[in-house]
């Protein structure tokens, strides 16, 4: 939405977490409940800035709202998949296997 940031930042006691934070100021917000999770995309936020996805601790592909609240696994996926980028009107993402061809 052009009025935050997203990031991944080493707590000491935690570890790796992903945080939120307005660019007018104010402290950043973590919004992953879980420890873990990471971005490993720079296409992992969706277009309209709601959604990123993010891989949980079990290293599972999954959508987390920027506004809060509970991520929801993409199911049907195996472990294994990263994700490529959201489709430019934010209805689906593409993703690819390690070692597979795109076709």
């Amino acid at each position: 939405d052009g009025k935050r940031i997203i990031f991944a930042a080493n707590e000491a006691k935690r570890g790796k977490q992903i945080y939120l934070q307005n660019l007018d100021g104010g402290k950043p917000v973590r919004f992953t409940p879980e420890e873990g999770a990471k971005m490993l995309s720079c296409h992992a936020i969706s277009p309209d800035g709601k959604s990123v996805v993010l891989t949980d601790s079990e290293n599972r592909l999954a959508v987390y709202p920027t506004s809060g609240g509970a991520s929801s696994p993409l199911k049907n996926l195996e472990q294994g998949f990263w994700m490529i980028r959201w489709t430019n009107d934010g209805e689906n993402i593409f993703f690819w296997r390690r070692g597979e061809v795109l076709a």
